[in-house]
């Protein structure tokens, strides 16, 4: 049988005159002989992905990270491989590049494998930041020496436009249940609190 190896095309058994096929009968002589392996090389014809890196929702400024990554080969005779990123790095090339501080309007990075290109589709967010904090469900009329207390909701509103309930998280201060008279209360809510 022929030998293999990844990304070539066996040619045959040389002893340096003629190129032998596998399987070719050979008689051996009275001298030593030496017989090497000739190979072509395969060009790539195609790639794909066939796992998507290990992280693809990416922050502004954050750089694309191709750990996990994972192409399938498909070469000139039509063999096929799969080629992982941690196995071959040197081979592989990215657009955006591995050092290019991705931003929203990236949505998808280019790899290029053995002179062929397919893409990631991936997802890069502003910042998640707190754009208010809404204070809801309270009664805004206590008598003195009532408690602070009932059905309150503190909900945080964010830049991605989702609404979280921070109730437990946050903080009221700036009011005193002893005192008469109109009083400032203050909600904070600090993220990763």
């Amino acid at each position: 049988a022929a030998p293999s190896r990844t990304g070539y095309t066996f040619d045959g058994w040389s002893d340096g005159s003629n190129t032998y096929a596998a399987g070719y009968e050979y008689t051996v002589g009275t001298s030593n002989l030496t017989f090497t392996a000739q190979w072509t090389a395969l060009t790539v014809k195609e790639i794909s992905v066939n796992t998507a890196p290990s992280k693809v929702l990416y922050t502004t400024n954050e750089k694309f990270a191709p750990a996990g990554l994972i192409i399938n080969v498909k070469f000139s005779n039509d063999s096929t491989t799969t080629v992982s990123y941690a196995s071959a790095s040197s081979s592989f090339t990215f657009n955006p590049d591995l050092d290019t501080a991705l931003q929203t309007t990236h949505t998808s990075v280019t790899i290029t494998y053995g002179g062929q290109s397919c893409s990631q589709s991936i997802t890069v967010e502003d910042p998640k930041t707190v754009i208010s904090i809404v204070f809801s469900g309270q009664t805004t009329n206590f008598k003195i020496g009532s408690s602070f207390s009932g059905p309150t909701t503190i909900t945080a509103k964010y830049n991605h436009g989702t609404d979280v309930d921070v109730t437990d998280q946050a903080s009221i201060t700036g009011y005193s249940m002893n005192t008469a008279g109109q009083q400032t209360v203050t909600v904070s809510y600090t993220e990763n609190n």
